[in-house]
């Protein structure tokens, strides 16, 4: 589109002149159609300007460069100068086009007519296909200064115009173009999209870069303190150790400065981004909206804390409300004792019986005198005794008849007699004889 709109087409038929009327072959001097093929347009130069393959797809192409007005007419004057190669310089932005936001960049074209090379910025580069003019004074200047290895030709010009179709539509864009394209786009923008993101990231590498001077400080000296101590032979190397230590603070102090002069111009945003907030007149009238939706909520917890004291009130004086859902109180009761018969005794008592009480009259000391009965199963005789209100005295699993039918209701076992069951058997000398006579 862009040589279309350059007015590619039958130059030849245009200005036969040019030609001489004779067939033109690969080695033969370019002519018009030619030049065109090579001239780079300001809006081509508009979408490349900040792709990684710019410089590679510009250089040695051709850009009609305004460079002010005739004197006599007034006209604006123009130069077809060629594009050795592209500089970083102060930034700038091209003209903005259908309403898009205007491109910016930094890079200067390095262009040169002849022997003169100056550097200028692309928006001073016209749209327009070059003139059978400007290829003309071109021509002229080139063979006035004796450059003729430098004027075009027919197959140079073929050539360049393959290359650049080639590498611009098959570019492969990698890793490294990518990383290299985000970090340009973020020094060109002035704004930042998450200025807390970007204040807590610039305090990390400015303290970073702070230690890193700090360290640098101290490889210094050390360095500077080996020389000093170091013999006749270490004397060069040392020196250059001091070198590059000196070499090391310097590219710190500068990173550090740099870190510095971003986190200054991230803070600047900030204050313009709270300033630009509290001169808004529509972030002032939700603010408002705010305030009064905030002291309307404080209201209504306030009003409805005072009714729920009222109705509190209320119900401490009068009668609770009968409430069929709630547990009903009980009383508990203790459905039978736990532990041994209840004796009165005294403390000294109790002290003097221990005392008194001899390993031969504990019931540990007989255990094992009578091997078929158990410490926990209670005399049959003494089951025998009963207290004179029908129960038995020395049995913890009799149950008292005052708790009257709730005990009934316990699965049956409320009034029934509980059995002790005697356990009978043989000793141990009346088991080993009877197995030796063989009537076990």
């Amino acid at each position: 589109d862009d040589d279309a709109s350059m007015g590619m087409g039958d130059i030849d038929d245009q200005h036969p002149a040019t030609l001489g009327g004779q067939r033109r072959t690969e080695d033969s001097g370019a002519a018009l159609e030619d030049y065109t093929k090579v001239s780079i347009p300001r809006r081509r130069l508009m979408r490349w300007c900040n792709e990684p393959f710019f410089e590679q797809a510009v250089t040695n192409f051709y850009v009609r460069l305004g460079i002010g007005r005739d004197d006599k007419t007034q006209r604006a004057c123009y130069r077809l100068c060629r594009i050795t190669g592209i500089v970083s310089k102060s930034e700038y932005s091209f003209p903005s086009v259908e309403g898009k936001k205007p491109v910016s960049t930094d890079k200067w074209l390095k262009v040169s007519f002849g022997k003169f090379t100056r550097d200028f910025k692309m928006i001073t580069v016209s749209d327009h296909r070059p003139t059978l003019d400007d290829v003309t004074q071109l021509v002229s200047q080139l063979k006035t200064e004796r450059l003729s290895d430098l004027m075009l030709t027919r197959k140079s010009a073929n050539k360049l115009r393959k290359n650049q179709d080639m590498l611009v539509n098959n570019y492969t864009y990698t890793k490294e173009d990518i990383e290299r394209l985000v970090k340009d786009r973020k020094k060109r923008n002035n704004n930042s999209v998450n200025l807390g993101m970007e204040k807590t990231r610039i305090a990390i590498s400015v303290q970073a870069a702070r230690d890193e001077l700090e360290e640098a400080k101290k490889r210094l000296e050390d360095a500077k303190v080996e020389r000093m101590e170091a013999d006749d032979d270490m004397v060069a190397i040392a020196e250059s150790g001091v070198t590059k230590a000196s070499e090391a603070l310097e590219d710190a102090e500068e990173k550090l400065e740099a870190k510095l002069k971003e986190q200054k111009k991230i803070m600047k945003q900030d204050q313009a981004r709270i300033k630009k907030l509290k001169g808004s007149s529509k972030v002032q009238d939700w603010t408002k909206v705010n305030e009064r939706a905030r002291l309307a909520n404080r209201n209504a917890d306030f009003r409805a804390y005072k009714e729920e004291q009222e109705r509190e009130k209320e119900r401490g004086s009068s009668q609770p409300e009968f409430d069929p859902y709630a547990r009903r109180r009980q009383q508990p009761k203790n459905l039978w004792e736990v532990g041994g018969p209840k004796q009165d005794k005294s403390s000294d008592t109790v002290e003097e019986e221990k005392k008194e009480t001899s390993p031969a009259e504990r019931d540990d000391a007989n255990a094992g005198k009578d091997g078929n009965r158990r410490d926990d199963v209670p005399d049959p005789q003494k089951l025998e005794q009963l207290t004179p209100g029908g129960q038995q005295a020395n049995n913890p699993y009799a149950f008292d008849d005052d708790f009257g039918g709730d005990i009934a209701n316990l699965g049956g076992i409320g009034k029934k007699k509980v059995r002790t069951r005697a356990r009978k058997g043989i000793s141990l000398e009346d088991y080993q004889e009877r197995k030796l006579a063989g009537t076990l």
